[in-house]
């Protein structure tokens, strides 16, 4: 059980690299399935189960992924100055 556990926990929480990889992949297979109308294809329902686990990996793994883009924001010059500005008002 708790081997079942662990690679749950790895399924849902890959690596940042992973869920951007994911993220843009499910966009493309999304937007190939779309553009010609394959929606009711094979093609179609893969991209509709990539972007079901997508949004879900997006879902669970968001806390982690707003402290590291806020962090990411802080340590830019700019990036803090357009923060900053923004909290003010």
């Amino acid at each position: 059980m708790e081997r079942l556990m662990k690679i749950m926990i790895r399924i849902l929480r890959p690596g940042m690299a992973w869920i951007v990889l994911l993220t843009l992949l499910s966009m493309a297979a999304l937007f190939f399935t779309f553009a010609p109308s394959r929606d009711a294809t094979l093609f179609g329902y893969i991209a509709y189960a990539l972007s079901a686990y997508t949004i879900a990996v997006l879902i669970i793994n968001f806390p982690i992924i707003k402290e590291k883009t806020w962090s990411f924001i802080q340590e830019n010059k700019y990036g803090d100055r357009f923060k900053s500005a923004c909290i003010r008002q």
